[in-house]
């Protein structure tokens, strides 16, 4: 079941508890920000929901319905997300993290700030 099942309003409503709960940062490791501006909206609210207490969230859910989840009990955009991630990010040799380059490249990490690999070209991989 992809996103464009689900009612828009349901899919406004909860982007904007997302954000209520998790409000846009700059962080270039961030992968709720990353999600939400990237439009895995259910995804976003399942990262973060299992990351941290999201009173917005729990209140929109409770009232408009769960989180719709696939047959592999994820959300419903959880293969097109993993795909634009490993698309878009370049891992940390440093600590590990993944960083976004969705917008920009990233010559240090968010996370640890050491210097980051090059993002590879579709051509080298």
């Amino acid at each position: 079941m992809s996103t464009t099942m689900i009612q828009p309003a349901y899919l406004s409503g909860l982007e904007r508890a997302v954000e209520r709960d998790h409000p846009c940062c700059t962080d270039n490791t961030c992968d709720i920000t990353a999600a939400v501006q990237a439009g895995f909206v259910l995804s976003a609210a399942h990262l973060l929901t299992g990351a941290t207490e999201c009173p917005s969230v729990d209140k929109f859910l409770a009232k408009n319905g769960p989180l719709p989840m696939g047959d592999d009990g994820w959300p419903t955009d959880w293969p097109e997300w993993t795909a634009w991630f490993k698309a878009n990010t370049v891992k940390c040799e440093s600590c590990g993290a993944f960083n976004f380059t969705d917008e920009f490249v990233p010559d240090i990490c968010g996370n640890c700030l050491a210097a980051l690999p090059k993002a590879k070209d579709e051509d080298e991989e």
